[in-house]
């Protein structure tokens, strides 16, 4: 019978007849066809069948494979899963459905859209709050910026006159009118259910558990209650990207979601690259928001021109580089000997710092790529020892090929006035030397911690967890940065072991620790001196040093590779 069946297709497929050729003398639909049509595919145990794509050996949707066995729960295969707002079939943008499916793309649903134009969606058409039909409006107060959406942060007045968003409220802040229990998840305002995901528990009454579903049997009940076990196998929601589920005094306790980025497989293909995303077991894409490997940066879509490119790289754009122009030592203090006395010869040695800059003998140059002081970080790059030479109108810098040391970093972003980058820690600091160290605010940045190799007349000092920080002026692309710090920590033992360069005023020939004070310790600053006995030694991390702080102004250059 199966021959025949097999036969009857393929003549049909050769004589291209249409379907009423191929029935019976009564109209119906032929015997053989019909008996070839197989048993139908069973969701759920765990092989993918015709009619199935997928299938993980269960029938609780959430888990990378839907609860029919449909969907493999990832956006782009053209099916609306829970937590999408819409899936039309691919991960572009500007087609009515987001990149990341998580938008219609229409003005007024909160949601910034890139890829059809918009700057800005504060979910309302109301003029003067710094939004308006999607376009930002100008500003000069932070009550211009309002959209009095308490999901979305609190908006800003930039230096430029443009509104600046706010950070999402954190996931549980409630929000709405009251009616009904409503409450900022994921930095939109929603009605609280069980089975959206977020564990709510204020509910009424309170959730025990949220694990997207409503399905029970896999630990937590259709109503987000946990449910009785008596073994721990009784509890697994069969969700590789979830881990740590365990029976405790009779009843479940859920896991927790493993780590984002985590290798798992959602389609049961060694071809594809699947990982966990907020729990979920899916594929790999660009414009899924997370940053996998072999990508520069992934911003939730694939439209261009917005600070990470379609193909999740970063923009080709010409860095901004800010050469140090003014640079003073501000703790610890240098000392020397002159005579019976113990001399501060720190504004000696500025005066120094200060020529070796104006001579271009000494260049230190931050550079963005690229600088947008709106985002939350840059990519940044720190030259000690860049190539530079004056120019018009500006000074020109670039790597100093063979020589020099270069930090990679991330530049952090604040742009309120009121926000402050860094403050010098009152720990680290001798209260006796009256001059000011800079604090940085707003508009602002601050690298992460990093080791910093600062060089000082051809002598090279390392400093572990050093940090840089300023405020920008001018704008938005800003040609100055004042009030900038330049700190990091020193260990004793280093100091100890750098010896500066013979050609320097002062302190040439000697040994770093020879010239910084540490209660007339063997080898320190004038330890010969009885009356000295001023200590600027710090503890960090169990290491006895010497925090160092250094004062800065920088000017834009133009960075040549």
């Amino acid at each position: 019978m199966r021959a025949l069946a097999w036969g009857t297709l393929v003549a049909l497929a050769l004589c291209g007849c249409d379907g009423e050729t191929m029935t019976g003398e009564d109209g119906g639909v032929d015997a053989s066809t019909m008996m070839d049509a197989g048993p139908a595919p069973v969701c759920g145990n765990g092989r993918v069948e015709p009619g199935e794509a997928c299938d993980d050996g269960n029938t609780t949707g959430g888990d990378g494979c839907s609860a029919d066995c449909t969907s493999n729960e990832t956006c782009g295969n053209g099916v609306r899963d829970p937590g999408e707002v819409c899936d039309d079939g691919n991960t572009t943008g500007g087609d009515g459905c987001s990149a990341g499916c998580d938008s219609d793309e229409s003005c007024g649903n909160g949601i910034v859209d890139f890829a059809v134009g918009e700057e800005c969606d504060d979910e309302n058409s109301t003029p003067g709050d710094g939004c308006h039909e999607c376009r930002s409006e100008t500003c000069s107060t932070a009550e211009d910026c309002d959209d009095d959406d308490p999901c979305n942060g609190e908006e800003s007045c930039g230096a430029g006159g443009e509104c600046i968003p706010g950070a999402r409220a954190a996931d549980g802040t409630t929000c709405g009118d009251g009616t009904a229990r409503e409450l900022c998840v994921a930095g939109a305002c929603r009605v609280s259910a069980c089975g959206d995901g977020y564990l709510d528990t204020g509910a009424t009454p309170p959730e025990q558990c949220d694990d997207g579903g409503t399905t029970g049997g896999d630990g937590c009940d259709p109503s987000c209650q946990l449910e009785p076990c008596t073994s721990v196998e009784q509890c697994d929601d069969a969700n590789v990207c979830t881990a740590g589920h365990a029976c405790t005094d009779g009843f479940c306790v859920l896991g927790t979601h493993v780590s984002n980025g985590t290798l798992c497989d959602a389609d049961m293909s060694p071809a594809t690259r699947d990982i966990c995303l907020r729990g979920r077991c899916q594929r790999s894409v660009c414009g899924d928001g997370y940053v996998d490997v072999a990508e520069q940066c992934d911003d939730g879509n694939t439209t261009s021109g917005d600070g990470c490119e379609a193909d999740c790289t970063f923009p080709i754009v010409p860095p901004s580089g800010f050469r140090v122009t003014s640079l003073s030592q501000m703790d610890p203090h240098f000392y020397a000997p002159l005579g019976p006395t113990c001399s501060d010869i720190t504004n000696a040695l500025n005066i120094q710092l200060r020529q070796f800059i104006d001579d271009f003998m000494l260049n230190a140059v931050g550079v963005w790529r690229p600088l947008d002081i709106a985002r939350p970080t840059n990519p940044m790059e720190i030259h000690f020892g860049a190539s530079c030479g004056p120019g018009t109108p500006r000074a020109v810098c670039g790597p100093w090929v063979g020589g020099g040391t270069v930090v990679g970093t991330t530049a952090n972003n604040m742009r309120p006035a009121t926000s402050v980058c860094m403050r010098a820690d009152p720990a680290h600091l001798n209260p006796t030397y009256t001059s000011p160290i800079n604090v940085a605010s707003g508009p602002c940045f601050v690298s992460d911690e990093q080791t910093f190799i600062v060089g000082f007349g051809g002598t090279n000092i390392t400093l572990t967890d050093g940090q840089m920080a300023g405020t920008f002026v001018g704008g938005a692309m800003p040609p100055r940065i004042v009030n900038g710090v330049i700190r990091g920590f020193l260990s004793e033992e280093q100091a100890r072991m750098i010896t500066f360069d013979e050609g320097i005023p002062l302190v040439g020939g000697d040994s770093l620790y020879q010239h910084l004070a540490a209660g007339g310790e063997a080898g320190s600053a004038c330890d010969e001196i009885a009356t000295f006995t001023t200590d600027d030694r710090d503890m960090h991390d169990g290491v006895r040093g010497f925090w160092f702080y250094m004062n800065f102004e920088a000017e834009r250059v133009d960075w040549t590779p």
